[in-house]
């Protein structure tokens, strides 16, 4: 065989096993490796942010996704307001729960007072039933100067 033979073999075996090489990395291979190089690109936007996409108009069409620092930052905010609003809660709960208390004392001193109320009344009722029974004295009797 000559040398031109020889490198013509040589260059068909490579050829066919480059192809071949082609054939199974698109058959096999393919797939999970943009697989793989989406997962990373996802993981990268995640930690480094996104910029916003533009259509061929300029106009936006997705929006900025902020790195990962900006966004925890973000939560942690959020966090410190929802911690402070709690504590005012529990301050408001706690001054409800005293003004309860005070309203209960409260209610229980006008009970006390409507109970001398019903007393005095019912004193009131007793001296007009008492004057009732008396019905032979005349107004001029009781105009003694003094008060009922």
């Amino acid at each position: 065989m000559s040398t031109l033979g020889q490198l013509v073999t040589i260059a068909g075996g490579l050829v066919l096993v480059t192809g071949a090489v082609f054939a199974g990395w698109r058959k096999w291979l393919r797939g999970p490796w943009q697989a793989i190089l989406r997962f990373v690109t996802r993981v990268d936007q995640t930690i480094n942010g996104k910029p916003a996409e533009l259509d061929a108009w300029g106009r936006e069409t997705a929006a900025a996704i902020p790195p990962l620092a900006e966004q925890m930052t973000g939560i942690r905010s959020t966090v410190d307001a929802l911690v402070e609003r709690e504590a005012r809660l529990t301050a408001i709960e706690q001054t409800v729960a005293e003004h309860g208390q005070r309203l209960t004392a409260i209610e229980a001193g006008h009970q006390i007072e409507r109970s001398l109320g019903h007393v005095a009344q019912a004193k009131v009722f007793d001296a007009i039933g008492e004057v009732a029974k008396r019905r032979d004295t005349t107004v001029d009797d009781l105009d003694d100067g003094t008060d009922l």
